[in-house]
Parts: C-alpha cells; structure tokens; sequence
C-alpha cells in the first residue's frame, strides 16, 4: 500500500498515559515509535505494513470547535498525508486527506472520537467519498449517500 494511505492503528488513550506523551514526543522529534507496542485505544495513523483494509476513502471535512489551539497539533498527527488548514477566521480546520478502512462509518466515528478526546465541543462536518459513492455526516450521524455519476 502506498504511504500516504492511513488506516485505524491502536497507539493512544488521548495523550493521558506516559506511553502516549511519549509516542507523542517521538513524532514531534523527528521519531518513529513501533504503533504495535502500545495497546491503549484506536488512532487513526499511517499505514505501514498492517493487515488488509477494504477501501480506500478521500476525506474533504470541515472542523469547528471551542479550543482550535488544543485539537491542531492532534490533528496534524491523525492526517500526516494530507492538509491541515484553518480558516481565516481561525474557529474552523479545513482537512483534505486519503485513508484506508473498512467503512466511512468507522473512519469518521474514530476520527470525531480522538478530537474529542482533546475537546469535546468539536462538531465535524464530513464527506467521505469512495469509488462512485459519496457518504456525508454530522458529527457520528449520516446524513446523506449518493452515487457519482450520471
């Protein structure tokens, strides 16, 4: 599989354990720390090696919430492949990125439950967009799926 895909890994409990400060250091410096070492709870990361995934699924998504300063930099960890933007008024993330995974179900409940983790007034606005069927939700609810084409 190619490295910018990224499928869910077990690694963090939200930064609250000395494992996860320093899984989290590691990245920060420059590290690579071994994602199957630490059995805490799901993340999403960068696939490398793992076992099979069933679909590959683009990510456009828009991201509010009360403290933007607290959920950037674990935002920047969860989509190392992709972009990371803040809109100007500086309240909202902007997100473009690829990932592997069973569901746009799964991918976006895992992705809103490690934001909110950090801060729990985080609402996600997502489209998830795999072969010809684009998926919406708000927040952990689906809200529309329509096929592209034709």
């Amino acid at each position: 599989m190619s490295q910018d895909g990224v499928g869910i890994t077990p690694w963090t409990d939200g930064g609250r354990s000395t494992a996860c400060r320093q899984r989290r250091q590691s990245l920060q410096d420059g590290g690579t720390a071994n994602l199957r070492e630490q059995q805490h709870s799901y993340s999403i990361q960068p696939l490398h090696g793992l076992d099979t995934l069933d679909m590959r699924y683009s990510l456009k998504a828009r991201i509010s919430t009360d403290n933007p300063d607290a959920i950037e930099p674990t935002l920047t960890l969860l989509i190392p492949h992709g972009t990371v933007a803040r809109s100007e008024d500086g309240q909202e993330f902007v997100v473009e990125a690829t990932f592997d995974g069973s569901s746009a179900r799964d991918l976006n409940r895992t992705l809103l439950s490690e934001l909110r983790r950090v801060e729990k007034r985080t609402r996600l606005r997502a489209e998830w967009t795999a072969e010809d069927t684009i998926e919406r939700f708000f927040d952990y609810v689906p809200k529309s799926t329509r096929k592209i084409g034709p």
